[in-house]
């Protein structure tokens, strides 16, 4: 943040500076006019700054290498190191949001290590009330087998299995292929405990492990921390977001709300995924296994096409809309309507 802001103030003294002395009446020209510098004299500037431990990490952290395995993305890696220049696009350096970028190019969380996630702790807070039993990072060894599990419960003697993702919201294809990779872990993670419960033997080592009995079913799912994938299923197991995962187990309600511009208010109407006024593990069966409430949102959804001429080709592109008013209409052949608190 420090440097970004440091080269913030270049670039307002460098268009006070052509805007002064009426260099040229077009600030395109000067905006396409890249700054360069000497690769030590640049670097000098960061010593200043940091010191020079850390002004080489910053170098070595903003810069691009070509022979990495990362794709190459200027808001991510914004300084170009070519022989012994320094080529800095200021516009793209001071405008980028950096604070994320960095983590996401570094892979680096302040919420999130190997021993404490906070989707898996938001998750088992939840689970709490509802549980027998409740565990966070359930590792396991049977018969040269290794594995572990986010977060296993019991509930009403049934056996719930989560992998918990916290990767950042993805702005980018590559990103979101990232994203699609741990989902892929979570549920080669889930099917290998599945697998394994099927064998008498495995049901007894685990049982015995965190004393509680056999629970007759097991059910499981990814909980992830952004909604790109909410609804999705891979490998038979599907992608729920944590905070909607929470809201089912808590209250279980759903709002759709509605603001009235001439009377100045905000009106809604109010469903509850609950089968009965209190929680039941049939609710939470049915959202995990059933998909009931992205369902409703894929039901609900309208078609529409936009055209894009170039030249003599036109281009159809589809995309799909939620209609609020269809997704009223399946919720409430779905679930009970109740009275706003």
């Amino acid at each position: 943040i420090k440097l970004q802001r440091f080269f913030s103030i270049l670039l307002i003294a460098l268009f006070g500076y052509i805007e002064s002395n009426k260099l040229l009446n077009s600030k395109l020209f000067w905006r396409s006019i890249i700054p360069t510098f000497e690769k030590s004299y640049f670097l000098n500037i960061l010593q200043d700054l940091f010191g020079q431990t850390k002004a080489q990490e910053l170098l070595e952290l903003l810069s691009w290498n070509p022979h990495s395995k990362q794709i190459f993305d200027i808001q991510y890696h914004p300084i170009l190191s070519l022989d012994d220049s320094i080529i800095l696009p200021l516009g793209i350096f001071c405008n980028s949001n950096f604070a994320r970028n960095v983590l996401q190019s570094s892979r680096y969380r302040f919420d999130s290590d190997d021993s404490n996630d906070p989707v898996g702790k938001l998750l088992e807070e939840a689970l709490k009330p509802v549980s027998s039993f409740v565990q966070r990072n359930v590792s396991y060894s049977y018969k040269n087998t290794n594995g572990e599990i986010d977060v296993i419960a019991i509930i009403e003697n049934r056996l719930f299995i989560f992998e918990c993702k916290n990767s950042l919201h993805p702005t980018s294809p590559f990103e979101l292929r990232t994203s699609y990779d741990y989902i892929i872990k979570g549920a080669k993670q889930l099917n290998k405990f599945k697998t394994l419960w099927e064998q008498e033997n495995f049901q007894n080592y685990i049982s015995t492990r965190f004393n509680f009995s056999i629970p007759t079913q097991i059910y499981r799912c990814i909980v992830t921390g952004n909604r790109m994938f909410c609804g999705w299923q891979e490998q038979g197991n599907n992608i729920i977001p944590i905070y909607e995962l929470i809201n089912v187990i808590n209250t279980g309600k759903i709002s759709v709300k509605e603001f009235d511009i001439d009377e100045n208010t905000l009106e809604g109407i109010t469903f509850k995924l609950w089968s009965q006024d209190t929680f039941r593990v049939n609710d939470l069966i049915d959202y995990i296994e059933n998909n009931s409430l992205s369902q409703c949102y894929f039901d609900s959804m309208i078609s529409q096409e936009k055209y894009i001429s170039i030249g003599n080709i036109n281009l159809t592109k589809n995309r799909y809309v939620l209609d609020v008013q269809k997704f009223i209409q399946e919720a409430s052949s779905k679930f009970r309507l109740v009275d706003n608190e």
